[in-house]
């Protein structure tokens, strides 16, 4: 393949808008749409470089280019997080580690969260990228037999992928995010722009260049696209309809090229220069900016505190990618040695990752790790982490599906408070055989969520519910919500009880707990006035609805005696963080939810002599 300065040109831009995005530079937003001309980019040369006659030869050229710093930068992640991230952040990279030494990044988080998600440290999250495009190249030889023998076969393959991802992004961002089959059709515009149009460099392709400038400037004008990826949509959500337009503006440069003066211009050889760098640069910078930021429990921190932080980060980043550039990258790319390289990595990220786990535990005071298991001391998150993709039209789970013959059955509702409590929940509902369906998504009856007032409704005439439960965090749903949902029940003959809030912390009581040891800080008190005076008002509202079969059930008394508790009586931590109760912590909420499974007819009794109720 002849040298083309505009794919390297492509190449510069799409690394500057990655970086700039994790960043966080304002006006970049969208950055992350240079994965999106990545991707076609990858198909076009995996068209370009694939011999039929020499399969093997195929796989070790893309062993050869991407493996060696690929396996450097996690191995290298893993070192410097052993030693500077606390146990429970530095299990989540080694999680992350293990999936990266199998080329599985992407799957490995599409079991977590959402891509924009940085309550947890993920400094290997860009390998996800990685991950789709070597699962994609394992797939060339099959799509090649297929297209060569089934020339209808090309058309299908890429509407039919772009297709479930539209529908996919509509339903599941996450699943549409992560997945190649996805995400296939983006590499598959290159592929058949490689396949099906002719070499821009031949004389008819130079007076269609203005279609190759055309889409340079649509890539360049991605910081003004606005999109959310937690949105389900495929007009406002990603990869969607915006992904599509800069996948075939991507596609445009590559079937037609650029004019030469576009080519030829200072600022365009600079950003040429970039693309040379820019699979280092690709690997090293996510990485070094979110170790250089690092903040125990705070999970993914991408934006300096200060602009010389910024520069620092940024000078960072550069030397490290010249570093796997001149020493990893160019060296190992005339290697003979591709594929045992790629085994021996895989090897030495699972030995560095338990090395690391060992020397931590080595190295941390018994008084510490006593705190960090708060961080694991929760239950499964909601109804699994599969549950809502293979049972997508359930609103509600069964959390005792071995009740054969349950007394009653109770839908339980929240957001992450509820399920932060759900087994405490169970168990005291088991001992009353009370059957309990428990709200698969996150954010029911939540502006903006999934799930509203009538599909609640709906579900609890399905389940033949006898009773709902609600808890959420302070301030999470509309009291007028509220009422609308215990209206419509009561209708029903279906009683209604709102477990309050319970007390919440400014930060994290982990980091508070830690420092209180490390520093002789003291932990900041929090008090049963503290409570009343920031959920007064929400307190109030639900003293107006005078819905039958409606009541609350306080939570407060059981936290704070006045002063609130931040740990239980040996020490263990009620919260894993600043708001969330741990297993042990929703152990003090039993009295609360036998409360709130009592039968509930006609108006409450007051329960909160402080809230006036």
């Amino acid at each position: 393949m002849n040298y083309r300065k505009d794919i390297q040109l492509l190449r510069g831009i799409a690394v500057l808008l990655v970086v700039l995005f994790h960043l966080e530079i304002p006006g970049f937003k969208s950055g992350f749409l240079g994965v999106d001309v990545f991707f076609v980019i990858s198909g076009y040369l995996m068209a370009v470089m694939y011999d039929p006659t020499n399969k093997i030869g195929f796989f070790k050229k893309r062993a050869r280019r991407l493996i060696p710093a690929y396996f450097v930068t996690v191995v290298a992640t893993v070192l410097v997080a052993a030693y500077i991230t606390s146990p429970i952040d530095f299990s989540q990279v080694t999680r992350q580690a293990s999936f990266s030494a199998l080329f599985l990044s992407n799957i490995g988080f599409w079991t977590e969260n959402s891509y924009f998600d940085k309550s947890s440290l993920k400094p290997l999250l860009h390998l996800w990228s990685l991950g789709v495009e070597i699962q994609f190249y394992l797939l060339v030889p099959l799509i090649f037999l297929v297209c060569r023998k089934l020339r209808w076969s090309f058309p299908v393959l890429l509407l039919g992928s772009a297709g479930l991802c539209f529908l996919a992004v509509s339903k599941s961002p996450i699943t549409a995010f992560y997945l190649l089959p996805f995400r296939m059709w983006e590499f598959l515009i290159g592929l058949g722009i490689a396949t099906y149009v002719s070499d821009p460099n031949t004389r008819s392709a130079n007076r269609f260049r203005w279609l190759g400038l055309l889409g340079l400037a649509a890539i360049v004008a991605i910081p003004f696209f606005q999109l959310d990826g937690n949105v389900p949509s495929f007009v406002h959500g990603h990869p969607g309809l915006t992904a599509m337009l800069i996948c075939c503006s991507t596609g445009l440069v590559l079937a037609f090229g650029l004019p030469s003066s576009i080519e030829s211009n200072w600022s365009a050889t600079l950003i040429e220069r970039i693309g040379t760098f820019s699979y280092s640069i690709y690997l090293a910078h996510f990485p070094v900016i979110v170790l250089i930021l690092y903040r125990p429990f705070s999970g993914t921190v991408l934006k300096a505190d200060s602009l010389s932080q910024g520069l620092m980060t940024g000078v960072a980043v550069i030397v490290a990618a010249m570093l796997l550039y001149y020493l990893v990258e160019q060296p190992f790319r005339h290697s003979k040695r591709s594929f045992s390289i790629g085994i021996g990595g895989a090897v030495v990220i699972f030995a560095v990752s338990a090395a690391g786990s060992v020397y931590q535990q080595h190295t941390t005071p018994p008084s510490e790790i006593r705190i960090y298991s708060a961080w694991f001391d929760r239950a499964e998150f909601r109804c699994g982490k599969f549950y809502s993709l293979l049972h997508r039209k359930d609103v509600t789970c069964d959390l005792t599906p071995d009740l054969l013959h349950p007394s009653q059955r109770v839908l339980f509702i929240g957001n992450s408070h509820a399920d932060a409590i759900k087994k405490a929940f169970v168990s005291v509902a088991r001992s009353r055989n009370i059957g309990v369906f428990f709200v698969v998504q996150n954010d029911p009856l939540m502006n903006g969520g999934r799930v509203g007032v009538n599909d609640l409704v709906r579900d609890a005439k399905e389940k033949k519910a006898n009773a709902v439960v609600l808890h959420f965090s302070p301030g999470a749903v509309d009291p007028a919500t509220i009422e609308e949902l215990a209206n419509k029940l009561s209708i029903q003959g279906i009683p209604v009880s709102y477990i309050l809030p319970i007390p919440v912390w400014h930060q994290s009581v982990l980091a508070l707990l830690l420092r209180s040891i490390s520093g002789g800080e003291s932990v900041p008190r929090e008090t049963i006035d503290d409570y009343v005076k920031r959920n007064r008002k929400f307190i109030d509202q639900l003293e107006k609805i005078n819905t039958p079969g409606f009541k609350t059930v306080a939570t407060v008394e059981l936290f704070c005696h006045p002063v609130c508790d931040a740990v239980a009586e040996d020490g263990r931590p009620l919260y894993f963080d600043d708001a969330h109760l741990t297993l042990t912590g929703g152990e003090r909420m039993l009295p609360a939810i036998e409360r709130a499974l009592q039968p509930n007819v006609g108006l409450p009794a007051p329960i909160l002599a402080t809230s006036g109720r």
